[in-house]
């Protein structure tokens, strides 16, 4: 049996559905990763078919788009992309993220949080401490690919300056 992940909510963002969503657990059949579509229909009582994404390649369906433009809108908090980034060297406590960024307990939280319910980072409890992991290994990949993007920018750049043109 999978027990549905914790839903994290802002103010009246939670329906009743959703709220049950935290102690009601999946029905039995149910192995392995738990698929978008099952949590719509779990959390909030929305069906919506499996998606299958396989690059942008392809013309994606208004539906795919916020999708991916939701895991994105995650991403473009430079606050947890640096959060992110210490993450990416090993699991964390709060404190520990706290010492590392620099940032206030408060703020950490509420950005663990976010990374949390958007599937980018695990939480493991141990006694009274919460330790935080990256669950997501794309998000390195997607961090790699915009930083060898922007690496070859300022290269072009210097290139231009240098020769003038």
């Amino acid at each position: 049996m999978i027990v549905r992940p914790t839903l994290e909510c802002g103010p009246g963002e939670a329906t009743s559905a959703a709220r049950q969503a935290h102690t009601t657990p999946l029905p039995s059949n149910e192995t392995g990763p738990v698929a978008l579509h099952t949590l719509l229909y779990y959390y909030v009582g929305i069906y919506r078919p499996p998606l299958r994404i396989y690059s942008m390649t392809q013309r994606l369906s208004s539906d795919v788009l916020a999708l991916v433009a939701e895991r994105f809108r995650v991403l473009s908090e430079p606050t947890r992309l640096g959060i992110l980034n210490v993450l990416l060297e090993g699991e964390r406590s709060v404190t520990d993220l706290v010492d590392e960024t620099g940032l206030n307990q408060a703020n950490v939280s509420k950005h663990l949080g976010i990374l949390r319910a958007s599937g980018y980072v695990d939480r493991r409890k141990e006694g009274l401490y919460a330790y935080y992991s990256v669950a997501d290994s794309s998000v390195a990949e997607l961090c790699d690919i915009m930083c060898r993007k922007l690496e070859a920018e300022a290269e072009e750049q210097a290139e231009m300056l240098a020769t003038g043109t």
